[in-house]
């Protein structure tokens, strides 16, 4: 028996056509990008940002540097300013859309800006993602009350955030690779190659957002937000996170708790007091303490107790962490000194816990 089967006829010249149908700019960016992991980067599977508070919404410290705390953490989280001129950065509410906040700096410049931003490496001299080939993009908002001042990007594989002992430059620096700044809000982008290797005591990348080499001191203020550093050869829109969660990622290298604060403790031995202090997350590494007591006295806490009922200062000497469990042990003259494994309350009028790079 003969089995005869009708397709319906097209025309070929129509399929070919619906071939050539526009794929906007995101199925451009789909097609242009190099590898799977690209592609997964693009469609917003995961993290693609590698800055943590790329968006300067976190201000744990407060929300201006003083101008004698040059290269240190002392305003925005994870990042460290610094000014040749010591000029002063802080908070600004004048952002791009979709930002709550931008640093800034503010005063007459008379010097170079830089601030830095490292990213924890998965291990000392362990380069992870940052492998020589690897290809990235750095993006940022980014503007000037004077037009023409330049901002350069430059990275380097360190001992620390800020330390350039045993640095390893990350990437080859051109001279000619820097963003013009104008004076309204502007997103500046450019795709990088990793060059270099960590050496074995290296545990973060830095990324230096600076003026340029050719022109050291910058003729206005300079705003920025909206950092980030994605893998691949293409910008996508910046990654916005909760604030709850870029707070947490914060808190893993730095955590205070502001104003006055009650602690339970115990009469350790008559004249030291432990007291043991849950932090909101695990820290990257044993913190250091900075304290003050109720009156302001730096490395100090204020203790009472019935047996006490005073308020005498008791210097920080050591402490220890366990997960997100630290213990602090206070040493100093308890009048009356008390019996061992008394319970006291301590209390801090600042307390802050430091693990940063």
């Amino acid at each position: 028996m003969t089995v005869y089967a009708n397709k319906p006829a097209f025309n070929v010249r129509e399929k070919l056509k619906e071939l050539d149908k526009p794929s906007g700019i995101a199925g451009e960016a789909m097609l242009r990008a190099e590898t799977p992991q690209e592609q997964f980067n693009l469609i917003g599977a995961g993290r693609r940002n590698k800055i943590i508070n790329g968006s300067m919404l976190i201000w744990q410290r407060g929300t201006v540097q003083p101008t004698s705390t040059n290269n240190s953490y002392h305003c925005v989280d994870r990042w460290a300013p610094y000014s040749s001129g010591r000029t002063q950065y802080q908070r600004s509410n004048d952002v791009p859309d979709g930002f709550a906040y931008a640093l800034t700096t503010s005063g007459t410049p008379t010097g170079e800006y830089i601030i830095s931003h490292g990213i924890e490496l998965p291990g000392a001299g362990r380069a992870g993602e940052f492998y020589v080939g690897q290809k990235f993009t750095v993006s940022y908002y980014a503007k000037s009350t004077v037009a023409g001042d330049r901002l350069m990007d430059w990275m380097a594989f360190r001992v620390g955030q800020t330390s350039s002992s045993s640095q390893v430059e990350a990437k080859v620096n051109d001279s000619n690779q820097y963003h013009s700044l104008s004076t309204g809000w502007k997103r500046y982008s450019r795709t990088y190659t990793i060059t270099g290797t960590p050496g074995s005591t290296n545990i973060c990348l830095t990324l230096a957002i600076r003026n340029h080499w050719d022109n050291p001191i910058a003729e206005g203020n300079i705003s920025i937000t909206g950092v980030q550093l994605e893998i691949g050869s293409t910008v996508t829109p910046f990654e916005h996170r909760l604030y709850g969660e870029e707070l947490a990622d914060c808190q893993r290298y730095f955590v205070r708790f502001d104003g006055n604060t009650e602690h339970v403790g115990h009469n350790y031995s008559g004249g030291s007091i432990d007291i043991n202090v849950a932090l909101p997350v695990y820290m990257r590494a044993t913190p250091s303490l900075v304290c003050e007591d109720v009156q302001n006295n730096a490395n100090t806490a204020s203790v009472y107790s019935t047996a006490y009922n005073n308020n005498i200062p008791a210097a920080i000497s050591a402490g220890r962490t366990r997960g997100n469990q630290t213990m602090i042990r206070m040493t100093g003259t308890l009048s009356p000194a008390g019996a061992a494994n008394d319970c006291v309350q301590v209390q801090f009028n600042d307390l802050q816990f430091n693990a940063e790079l």
